[in-house]
């Protein structure tokens, strides 16, 4: 008993707060989902009910001496309840998160520690779905894998609308998100804005009608699907859902959206049923079942399941993402206890059903993205030093200090004199080191940027998604300033690859300010690190405006409105990329390119995806093999690296892993034209940098999607 009560006078001495009003609780990933080399939610909760507290969350990860920490300021007065969100990196497949609350005297309130056994990783390209579902039952479901690999099990995460993340960038690592339209009524107008920013970046929401009232008294959901109801009817409509799943209905693809229905093949001939492996099972008491169905009239997008004349499930293009309106409820009775209830789940996302058939051995990971961007650019100031030359100084070193040493000495009989010979030997070669080393990598500070800018079509502006890719060289070791001042932006360091054992190759510390930040990031002398923000600014004016008409061939229109000329302009349609030439300042052009003009994208990436792993490994070397420059076309090579996938060349270890809106051929669609416009020396948004180097340098690629109309 004594030892009782120290032990709980020992906790009152150092957390006086906790259990008196003080509670701090952790919510990390989508209910403890996250996806590699993708963003994921944190979430805190903290409820005061003791005197006001002035302090910062803090989340910090300690890993073989890489330190990083993210803090975000908060007031809480008595009485409060407060969420935050942070966004974090899913860099590790094994983090470790440190979770505390701090007072402004660094006091130390709560404590929290985040291991890698509450955080189940899927592999980057594994499908995860979140689930705002009325019930826990009534979430969707996938089928059982004969593969035993849960990295690489699609997953659906539970989701609760209080923990929901209110940051679109704390969003990313979800590929589809079903919403029950009861629950949107519980999202606050910053999470509703989060997801219909997600959406519009590549998302796709799958919209359950519960409850025409929960649509129609719902402006933001009402304005957002693609149809208006009107009144309720009970229909039989298992055997349409079911022979939709079957594939034995002829396909019916708009030219502007892909196909929901999906089999086993992955190779599908248009106007041709899908074969599947393995048929659903017949399920004839869901066919003879009535089912609410709700009522009304389509406005945009497509019908793509009907049943006794009224249309099941609807699909439309919301910016680069889709949304799918389901007008039953896929959390009652008849449709919760379907037979192929997890199979309907799984064609909806897209999941071939073989996938989940094959007990093949598939390895998830690869080599990172973000060391092909940072070698694009990569200081030039810095050079290896080659291996023979490494060998060679070392032998040289073991032969002075050894043999030479001992027989000058013992011909001058002095052997006792090594007590001061090999000192001075040591101290040479040191200053011998520090010459070379300076001879290589000493320099200027030096600041290099490339934009990777998705301009996404929104009424008459934009939706504009970035990727600022930053290295920065220093002569010393030193502190740099930095700031993300778009609408929502997020840092992070280098993504080393799926093999990489810190969570974030850095030390930094980032200030959170509610959905951008500051930072201050530590490089030490003579080395050069790469860091990536990921930011989004709404309704921005359109840098460019572009129109694709094709007839015999294509006719594409570019009015430059920047004053920085378009160095290299080429259009991505249909499997094929064309050259279009460059566009001066303030001035448009008309370009006319014929089909056979076009090269396809895997010929187009193939001349740089040799090189692409290379430098990506040799990146991760210390020492070189030859001396080699590489000389890049960096327009040519920033537009081959936007379809990283054609350049994998194997399950193993030659294939990239990289954020899926990375990668335009998972965003672009039929009907849909790219423009990739190289813009020399030019940024689209406020720099990232807060400090002045002594070398600079910025670049950025324009990703701008444009639908495909009919020449007249």
């Amino acid at each position: 008993m004594i030892h009782g009560f120290l032990a709980l006078a020992l906790g009152l001495l150092l957390f006086p707060q906790e259990g008196r009003g003080f509670q701090f609780d952790v919510f990390p990933g989508f209910d403890g989902h996250t996806r590699e080399a993708h963003w994921y939610p944190v979430t805190f909760e903290i409820r005061n009910d003791g005197p006001p507290v002035l302090g910062f969350i803090e989340l910090s990860a300690s890993q073989f001496g890489r330190e990083h920490a993210r803090r975000v300021p908060i007031e809480l007065p008595t009485g409060t309840l407060k969420r935050v969100t942070v966004p974090v990196f899913s860099a590790s497949r094994h983090p470790a998160w440190q979770a505390r609350f701090v007072t402004e005297q660094g006091k130390v309130l709560a404590r929290q520690e985040i291991t890698a056994k509450q955080i189940k990783q899927v592999s980057s390209d594994t499908v995860l779905m979140g689930a705002l579902s009325r019930s826990a039952s009534g979430a969707p479901s996938f089928p059982a894998m004969k593969r035993n690999q849960p990295e690489t099990q699609p997953m659906v995460a539970k989701l609760q609308p209080p923990i929901f993340p209110d940051n679109p960038i704390a969003l990313d690592g979800l590929r589809i998100l079903y919403l029950n339209s009861e629950r949107a009524l519980d999202l606050s107008s910053s999470q509703t804005l989060a997801l219909l920013a997600w959406l519009q970046t590549g998302g796709h929401l799958i919209v359950g009608v519960e409850q025409i009232t929960d649509v129609n008294g719902n402006p933001w959901l009402r304005d957002l699907l693609p149809c208006q109801f009107s009144s309720a009817r009970q229909i039989k409509a298992g055997a349409a859902l079911q022979q939709w799943i079957s594939g034995e209905d002829a396909e019916k693809e708009d030219a502007g959206l892909p196909s929901l229905r999906v089999g086993t093949s992955q190779k599908k001939t248009a106007g041709a049923a899908v074969k599947l492996e393995k048929p659903p099972v017949p399920d004839e008491s869901f066919d003879a079942a009535e089912m609410l169905v709700a009522v009304g009239q389509v406005r945009d997008g497509t019908v793509t399941i009907s049943a006794d004349g009224l249309p099941l499930i609807m699909e439309a293009r919301r910016g680069l993402g889709r949304i799918t309106v389901l007008a039953f409820s896929p959390e009652r009775a008849p449709f919760i206890n379907w037979k192929n209830r997890a199979w309907f789940w799984a064609a909806m996302s897209g999941l071939p059903f073989h996938l989940f058939e094959t007990s093949d051995f598939r390895q998830p990971g690869g080599w990172s993205a973000d060391g092909l961007f940072g070698a694009m650019i990569e200081t030039s100031q810095i050079r290896k030093l080659p291996l023979a030359w490494l060998v060679l100084l070392l032998v040289g070193y073991l032969l002075i200090i050894g043999p030479l040493d001992q027989y000058w000495l013992k011909r001058i009989n002095r052997q006792m004199l090594t007590w001061v010979t090999f000192p001075l030997y040591v101290a040479g070669f040191s200053v011998l080191i520090y010459l070379i080393g300076f001879k290589l990598r000493a320099g200027d500070s030096e600041w290099n940027e490339l934009h990777l800018v998705d301009v996404i079509p929104s009424g008459e502006r934009t939706v504009n998604r970035g990727r600022t890719f930053a290295t920065i060289y220093s002569p010393s070791n030193h502190r740099y300033p930095l700031e993300g001042s778009q609408t929502v932006a997020a840092l992070r360091g280098e993504f080393l690859s799926s093999w990489g054992s810190s969570s974030e190759h850095n030390q930094s510390s980032v200030i959170q300010r509610g959905n951008n930040f500051v930072a201050e990031v530590f490089v030490p002398v003579w080395t050069s690190q790469l860091y990536v923000n990921d930011w989004l600014e709404t309704s921005q004016p359109a840098p460019l405006e572009v129109a694709v008409a094709e007839g015999n061939s294509f006719r594409v229109t570019v009015r430059n409105k920047l004053k920085a000329p378009l160095a290299e302009a080429r259009l991505y349609v249909r499997g094929k990329i064309y050259q279009l030439g460059s566009v001066p300042g303030g001035q448009a052009r008309e370009f006319k390119v014929d089909d056979k003009e076009g090269v396809a994208v895997p010929a187009f990436v193939k001349k740089h995806s040799s090189q692409f792993f290379s430098v990506v490994q040799s990146r991760r070397q210390s020492f070189a093999m030859h001396e080699t420059q590489l000389k890049w076309n960096l327009a040519e090579a920033s537009m081959a690296a936007c379809f990283l996938s054609e350049a994998n060349e194997d399950e193993y270890y030659r294939k990239f892993v990289s954020p899926g809106s990375l990668d335009l051929t998972a965003l672009s669609k039929p009907s849909e034209a790219v423009l990739l416009a190289w813009v020399e020396d030019h940024s689209p948004t406020a720099s990232l940098r807060k400090f002045s180097p002594r070398r600079s340098n910025q670049n950025t690629l324009l990703r701008v999607f444009v639908p495909v109309s009919k020449q007249p």
